[in-house]
């Protein structure tokens, strides 16, 4: 078998060629030879045709089965290898398709452009054009990215565009929900692609979270001017609403949050000075009894104005009227008032002329807040309205006793009074006239301007700020 005798008289027998088989013995004729069927093959002198393997495929007399060529595929017995369909590829001698390069299989098996890219029309996808994106495998254009986020006319280079989150805003803007907004007062927004939520500040503004739109400008100013290269938008150790509080360990002292370890040396000597201020204030009073006396007590400073060429008319006219508003009880009407006319247009959020306004911040020289230049919150916890509270109980109380002292002692104690009563005025004054100005924040909060650790919506709250400011205005007139 897989042979024949080609002739009679042959000494051997001729092997059926490749492609065929035998299976007839002795047979006398290459007719025996028979043609292997297509998807088979076979070697010389065979007897059977063996059947080709997946990826392979025989369609002629061939000895083996070939591989089928890179984009084509077969099962068993295939006579021809088939083409792949469009979005689909294979290697050689393969068995089956698999989704081409930027390709993605569906789920009834096909292959279509992947997110991020869109069909050319022909056998292949293009990755998506600057400005849009795709989310899904489809062969379906892509969309443009000013749907999605409106404004937004570019994506982030390097990624795929494979969602909404690729497209970015343009320089001086930041995205806002699902727009593009201008950059807000107090934003900086140089930067490609910004969100909201990163967004940094510029020095001395403020906002309520990195999801808040509204940018706040600070009254403190130092207060929101974080260190250079922090996340943070307080500086070191503020903390809270306009980073008007102090972190733990640390008290308010002219406007900065300082430890409370230094805050207490810096109160002690704040005391000391104070309490020499008020006694050399106290002895001017009782030595000087009438305006003859302060002409004589400037007389010296004729040598200081000759010395400089000043006018002695001069010296004559004005020192006496600043040294008696300084050294006798008329000093309080005259710095007292300075010192309320420099705080009206901020407490009161007043809008004074040009020329008024800078009246009021030249007399602001005269507000002498000792309470507000020390940490006193080292010592105890206060906020304004306990503040308010107590200076008000104190004028009172000390007005109290200085009367009883001068009709015991029968020796008028009002004008050393009058003096003292200049350095907590200005506090008093500051916090009756910031009793109830409140702010709103975008959400929904309303926290006194004073002090922002007030909340304006506590019905508790509302009722002690009345009662305190009609005591503390009755003080006042006092």
């Amino acid at each position: 078998m897989g042979e024949y005798i080609a002739s009679a008289g042959a000494s051997a027998c001729t092997r059926c060629e490749s492609g065929k088989y035998s299976i007839t013995q002795r047979a006398d004729t290459y007719l025996a030879c028979v043609n292997c069927e297509p998807g088979t093959s076979s070697t010389l002198a065979s007897t059977t045709c063996a059947a080709c393997g997946p990826g392979t495929y025989s369609n002629a007399l061939k000895s083996s089965c070939g591989d089928c060529e890179p984009g084509k595929f077969s099962a068993t017995n295939a006579d021809r290898c088939t083409a792949c369909p469009i979005g689909k590829s294979a290697p050689s001698a393969s068995t089956a398709c698999t989704c081409a390069p930027r390709f993605a299989a569906l789920a009834d098996g096909t292959c279509a452009c992947a997110a991020g890219f869109s069909f050319d029309g022909s056998t292949a996808c293009d990755r998506c054009d600057n400005g849009y994106f795709k989310t899904t495998a489809s062969n379906r254009p892509c969309v443009a990215c000013n749907l999605a986020i409106k404004g937004s006319l570019s994506t982030r280079s390097g990624a795929l565009p494979t969602s909404s989150s690729s497209c970015i805003c343009g320089s001086g803007e930041v995205q806002v929900n699902d727009a593009c907004e201008p950059c807000p007062e107090g934003g900086v927004c140089e930067e490609l692609g910004l969100a909201l939520e990163v967004m940094p500040l510029m020095p001395s503004y403020w906002r309520t979270s990195y999801s808040s739109a509204e940018i706040l400008k600070c009254d403190n100013e130092a207060a929101c001017t974080p260190p250079a290269n922090s996340t943070d938008v307080c500086a070191l150790s503020h903390v809270g609403p306009f980073c008007e509080m102090c972190a733990e360990g640390f008290a308010l002292a002219a406007g900065a949050c300082v430890s409370c370890k230094d805050g207490k040396t810096a109160s002690v000597a704040l005391a000391v000075i104070v309490a020499v201020v008020l006694g050399a204030l106290g002895w001017c009073v009782n030595s000087l009894k009438d305006r003859d006396e302060a002409k004589e007590a400037v007389g010296a400073g004729g040598l200081f104005f000759k010395r400089f060429k000043l006018p002695a008319k001069l010296l004559l006219q004005v020192s006496p009227f600043i040294f008696h508003c300084v050294c006798s009880p008329s000093h309080a009407v005259c710095l007292q008032y300075y010192q309320i006319i420099s705080m009206l247009e901020v407490a009161l959020n007043l809008g004074f002329p040009p020329v008024m306004s800078g009246f009021a911040n030249g007399a602001s020289a005269s507000n002498l807040d000792a309470f507000a230049i020390v940490p006193t919150g080292c010592a105890f916890a206060m906020n304004t309205r306990d503040k308010l509270f107590l200076f008000s109980f104190t004028i009172v109380t000390t007005g109290a006793v200085v009367g009883a002292w001068s009709v015991v002692k029968k020796k008028s104690m009002f004008k050393t009074y009058l003096i003292g009563l200049s350095f907590i005025l200005p506090t008093v004054t500051r916090l009756i006239f910031t009793t109830f100005p409140c702010v709103e924040l975008d959400t929904g909060e309303r926290l006194l301007v004073a002090d922002k650790s007030i909340s304006c919506d506590d019905e508790g709250e509302r009722l002690t700020a009345l009662n305190e400011r009609r005591a503390s205005t009755s003080t006042a007139l006092l």
